[in-house]
């Protein structure tokens, strides 16, 4: 069996902001994946007065990179 690597990112939910998690990219390796997350963290638009050190670090909080057995 092989292995694959699924990037999940979560909306919080309800009063008590409960995490939901939904697939938004799958890759070969972890590195494919981690490239993904800084990717889509770096086109985020930046308002004035933000640091930009800041919201990308709690950007980061809201992906997730799990791996999966693939049938071959």
């Amino acid at each position: 069996m092989s292995r694959t690597y699924i990037v999940e990112t979560c909306t919080l939910h309800g009063a008590t902001k409960q995490r939901r998690w939904h697939r938004v990219h799958t890759g070969t390796n972890k590195a494919d994946c981690a490239a993904y997350i800084e990717r889509v963290i770096a086109d985020l638009p930046s308002g004035p007065g933000r640091h930009w050190g800041l919201t990308q670090e709690r950007a980061r909080d809201f992906y997730r990179v799990r791996g999966v057995r693939a049938a071959a």
